[in-house]
């Protein structure tokens, strides 16, 4: 399989290689595109007005940089070479969990090749995770990925590893909603920084919930924000 990873962090991203390395040792055709420096939290931004006038950066034969966002990155890759199979963002430092997901850089690579019609999934890990557990955790994603052909051209699969892994089990979970910051829940302090963010609002059996919990968790995001079961209760409001 033909493979791009991708980032927000740019290519100063110590976690680079993790990918890489593991899915060559998986028999994959692997391309590293990134940015040249950080972008994180730029959601899914870009720069169309910059493109002609900018290239890939070589830097050796499976990795090229560029100077946009990460969406910009899908762009000036596949003005250079052809679509990959799929497309790996991340594995970005820090979870995209939750409310994070709308400002996540990660997130907004892997929805910019949804729209090219690439499959696309999003790999993070709790920023405070050792690098052990973040190989480990990697390791576990890729092969329930592999395994199961969970890849999609229709939605992100986004996947968040743990500060720490305290069950090998990956739990499909929904997004945690809201933000109340300034309280902290004393059972979870000693887990990560985490602690001090979604207070009051970890939700029972979301995505928050779960990795607080020291499991990996699954979710697949639209890309398409149409609210679809919402259009027929309020069809008789507007002209069809």
């Amino acid at each position: 399989m033909k493979i791009l990873i991708t980032n927000d962090d740019g290519i100063s991203s110590k976690l680079i290689p993790f990918v890489f390395e593991e899915l060559i040792s998986r028999g994959h055709e692997v391309i590293v595109c990134v940015p040249d420096k950080n972008n994180s939290a730029v959601s899914q931004a870009i720069r169309f007005w910059e493109y002609k006038d900018n290239k890939l950066t070589k830097i050796n034969d499976h990795t090229y940089t560029h100077p946009g966002t990460p969406a910009d990155g899908i762009v000036y890759y596949l003005k250079e070479f052809e679509k990959p199979d799929l497309i790996i963002s991340g594995i970005n430092i820090g979870l995209n969990a939750g409310t994070d997901i709308q400002y996540s850089g990660t997130i907004g690579a892997a929805s910019e090749a949804i729209n090219f019609n690439i499959p696309s999934v999003a790999i993070s890990a709790d920023n405070n995770a050792s690098d052990e557990t973040i190989k480990r955790g990697l390791k576990l994603v890729l092969d329930k990925i592999f395994a199961n052909n969970l890849y999609s051209n229709e939605y992100v699969f986004s996947f968040n590893i743990p500060y720490e892994i305290r069950d090998e089990k990956i739990i499909l979970a929904p997004l945690n909603k809201g933000i109340d910051v300034g309280e902290t829940k004393k059972e979870y302090e000693s887990l990560s920084n985490l602690s001090t963010h979604y207070v009051k609002n970890v939700g029972k059996n979301t995505d928050l919930y779960y990795l607080l919990k020291g499991y990996i968790t699954a979710t697949p995001i639209l890309v398409d924000r149409t609210n679809s079961q919402i259009m027929p209760k309020i069809s008789i409001f507007f002209d069809i």
